[in-house]
């Protein structure tokens, strides 16, 4: 019987089978990465690059606030002795000025991205959970088929 089918090597099915296993603990490792990268992000602007912008631009706010008063009290003075050159309380009021506008640029360019991370991920998670559907249900599902059609393979070719 094995002559008219002409079946004669059931070996490539089985390496395709085991192929598919490889295949399916492959994708499952990198979906479980894809997933904790995502959440990684998402942790990062939310929380640690939130904070630190925010920490960020209230210092930078309070060194403008003490720059313009050192600024203040160097204009203020009143006897021509005491009165010295502004030069570096207007440099350092320069300097924060410059640091605040970054803190501040920087604040609002975190909440865009913010914004542009969760429409990303909002197209990019159906992904990830296909594949893991595809990891769960289908491959399983391909790899008993062709268990059973190996079986009936052989014993085909065993009369």
């Amino acid at each position: 019987m094995a002559d008219g089918a002409r079946v004669q090597d059931v070996a490539a099915i089985v390496d395709f089978q085991a192929f598919l296993g490889r295949f399916r603990d492959d994708l499952s490792t990198r979906c479980d990465e894809v997933s904790l990268n995502f959440q990684r992000v998402s942790a990062w602007l939310d929380g640690e690059g939130s904070a630190y912008w925010r920490t960020e631009k209230l210092r930078a706010e309070q060194r403008f606030a003490e720059a313009h008063q050192g600024l203040a009290m160097c204009r203020a003075k009143t006897r021509e002795d005491d009165r010295e050159s502004c030069t570096d309380q207007v440099k350092q009021l320069e300097k924060a000025m410059a640091r605040l506008a970054l803190c501040e640029l920087r604040h609002k360019q975190l909440k865009a991205c913010q914004l542009e991370w969760e429409q990303f991920k909002t197209q990019a998670l159906p992904r990830v959970a296909e594949a893991t559907d595809l990891i769960e249900t289908q491959l399983p599902r391909a790899r008993g088929e062709l268990a059973k059609i190996l079986t009936i393979l052989e014993q085909y070719l065993q009369s």
